[in-house]
């Protein structure tokens, strides 16, 4: 879908896109399980998909239930996440539903126990608001416009263009957005989520949309997680088992310098001499690299099975990839997870920003 088909993209369709985007269990879970569909469990992918299609056009597939299972699923798929925290004399004065709701209503926002199937709509959207005295959870859903590489077209046109160059073909795209709000005000802990967006997305703009549709929501003080804690200590870890020490709980990714793909290698005259000794700038800017970017960014992997002497990290099925983006304030899981492995992350962040 390009350019003119991808402004006149249906509700239904870009759900309909979601849905394919999902694992082949999943699909089968909602077509069989949910819809009750005559489907096979050795059914293919697409077959499933033509399904639930079929499904819709004879009314046999409830579409709420289709728009709720890939909301539902979406939680669990790439994402950036903001943790936070929210001081006890603001968390204080949400915890009970009932006065939740009084105060809400008292203010023009009734808007407490709403749960509409959003599809994706033009603008973000309020889809629910649910308060059951642990979780205050908001979510909202709607569209993005993005671009995305097509290497099909990519292949066709190489042929065409000059030796010594590259044919790169973008596609604009629309795409489900959804954004989350998870409130633990027994913990007083907040997390809030936005699915993994397209390219060049600005997620602040999101984030900016989000909490306009909720002005009575105290988003301004909570406190963010100290995510450049969590990120020295991962490299600490890390240095330790360099040096023989224990294995840690991640495999960090070092800094990578690209020059347009050209690599040069340089040695010193002596092992103990820098090889930039004549150069304060380079000097300086890496002492500033190790001393604040460090401590800003981690891209790294989360062992699994307990590999890094973390035992609750046997919920983790495989290698979890996040990049720790501190100056941003977030986290991006760079794979879909569980609910179980989301848990265990943000239960990591929280015990290493301490």
């Amino acid at each position: 879908m390009t350019d003119g088909a991808a402004a006149q993209a249906s509700e239904r369709e870009l759900v309909l896109i979601e849905f394919d985007r999902l694992n082949r269990d999943q699909k089968y879970d909602f077509a069989k399980t949910i819809s009750g569909l005559s489907v096979s469990r050795r059914s293919k992918a697409d077959e499933l998909e033509n399904a639930v299609r079929e499904g819709l056009r004879n009314a046999k597939v409830d579409y709420a239930k289709l728009v709720r299972f890939v909301a539902e699923q979406a939680f669990l798929g790439r994402q950036h996440v903001w943790p936070s925290t929210v001081p006890s004399t603001v968390n204080d004065l949400w915890k009970d539903p009932a006065e939740v709701r009084r105060k809400l209503t008292a203010d023009g926002h009734d808007v407490l126990g709403m749960d509409e199937p959003i599809a994706a709509p033009r603008d973000l959207s309020l889809a629910s608001v649910s308060h059951d005295g642990t979780v205050f959870e908001i979510t909202a859903a709607g569209r993005r416009t993005t671009r995305r590489r097509n290497h099909d077209e990519e292949a066709r046109l190489q042929s065409q263009v000059a030796d010594g160059m590259t044919a790169v073909v973008y596609e604009t795209i629309q795409i489900r957005a959804w954004v989350r709000l998870r409130w633990n005000v027994l913990s007083g802990t907040a997390d809030l989520h936005i699915g993994q967006l397209g390219r060049d997305s600005d997620y602040g703009e999101v984030l900016t949309q989000f909490l306009d549709l909720l002005p009575w929501l105290p988003f301004g003080h909570f406190v963010p997680l100290a995510l450049s804690s969590v990120v020295h200590k991962l490299h600490v870890q890390a240095e330790t088992e360099q040096n023989g020490g224990v294995k840690g709980e991640t495999r960090l990714q070092g800094v990578n310098y690209d020059t347009g793909g050209v690599r040069s290698t340089h040695r010193s005259r002596a092992s103990d001499q820098s090889v930039v000794a004549d150069h304060a700038d380079v000097v300086n800017a890496l002492a500033l690299l190790r001393k604040h970017g460090v401590a800003a960014r981690g891209n790294c992997w989360w062992r699994p099975n307990g590999e890094g002497g973390i035992p609750a990290a046997a919920v983790l099925r495989l290698e979890l990839h996040t990049d720790i983006a501190a100056e941003y304030d977030r986290v991006n899981l760079k794979r879909p997870v569980s609910a179980d492995e989301l848990e265990f992350l943000l239960a990591r962040l929280r015990a290493l920003a301490i």
